[in-house]
């Protein structure tokens, strides 16, 4: 009870203040304590709700929450850290960390070269493509699902055997089958099948060249394998070409950090701020 009033006193005191900025954010109005510290109204920061709203309620009320929770454990690590010059060497660590970090960062900004050529993908895949094996197959294929009473599905059948695909989609299209054609992008296995009712086809029924049908639950199912990469096998360039540009730039963010290092070293080397002590 006693909690649910202040969360009402905030409000009230932030509506009370919003019109002025700056009285806000000098109250100097504290509304919760944990231990030796206190949060203030005015590190509600840009949390202005109303007093009437419920949802304002419970936006200071996980506000203080949170803050109380962080609190708690910041006190007890607090403690932990007795010996102050641990404590500042981690501080001095981490802050180097940080600097370092955002250094390179703008480096690597500056410098990256982001365009990667076909001719730098290829290079790459013929070298390293038996780094990239597939676990399982890859499909492109043609799928379909029609009523077995669907009126003239016979045809239909012999325009999919031969592979006569404006016939095929036209008649998808009369019809509204459920049709797909995923004969230029590469899929998985396991998409595939996913696109069917359960156990329609079998894993073992899948490869190159198969023209299927098969008739379930009132449904004729026909799926005909375009192209097929086994699984264990080196994939196309084109399925992996995002992955093998990924590997490309960041091998290009190695090199610049490395020549950043090497060379600012020999700038210190060369003016001769670099000692080494031994005993």
């Amino acid at each position: 009870m006693l909690y649910k009033y202040l969360l009402f006193s905030v409000l009230a005191l932030v509506a009370c203040k919003k019109k002025d900025s700056m009285e806000f954010k000098e109250s100097g109005k504290v509304i919760a304590s944990i231990g030796d510290k206190n949060l203030y109204l005015s590190d509600l920061g840009d949390i202005k709700p109303t007093a009437e709203g419920q949802d304002s309620v419970q936006l200071v009320e996980a506000y203080i929450d949170n803050w109380l929770r962080n609190n708690a454990i910041l006190i007890e690590a607090e403690r932990s850290y007795s010996d102050n010059e641990n404590l500042d060497k981690l501080v001095r660590e981490y802050r180097n960390s940080l600097m370092i970090y955002d250094y390179e960062g703008k480096v690597i900004e500056e410098r990256l070269d982001t365009i990667v050529t076909q001719a730098q993908i290829k290079e790459v895949y013929d070298k390293y493509g038996d780094q990239y094996l597939i676990g399982t197959k890859l499909i492109k294929f043609w799928f379909a699902k029609a009523p077995e009473k669907t009126k003239k599905i016979d045809q239909f059948y012999v325009d999919w055997k031969k592979g006569n695909r404006a016939k095929v989609e036209k008649f998808c299209e009369e019809k509204k089958l459920t049709c797909l054609f995923e004969d230029v992008e590469w899929d998985t296995e396991r998409a595939l099948l996913s696109l069917v009712d359960q156990d329609v086809f079998k894993s073992s029924q899948l490869v190159e060249g198969a023209t299927l049908i098969k008739n379930k639950n009132g449904n004729e199912y026909f799926l005909k394998i375009i192209d097929l990469v086994p699984e264990n096998s080196v994939p196309p360039m084109e399925y992996i070409e995002s992955k093998i540009r990924k590997v490309i730039i960041n091998n290009r963010k190695k090199e610049i950090l490395q020549n950043l290092k090497d060379n600012l070293y020999k700038k210190q080397l060369n003016a001769n701020k670099v000692k080494i002590y031994r005993n």
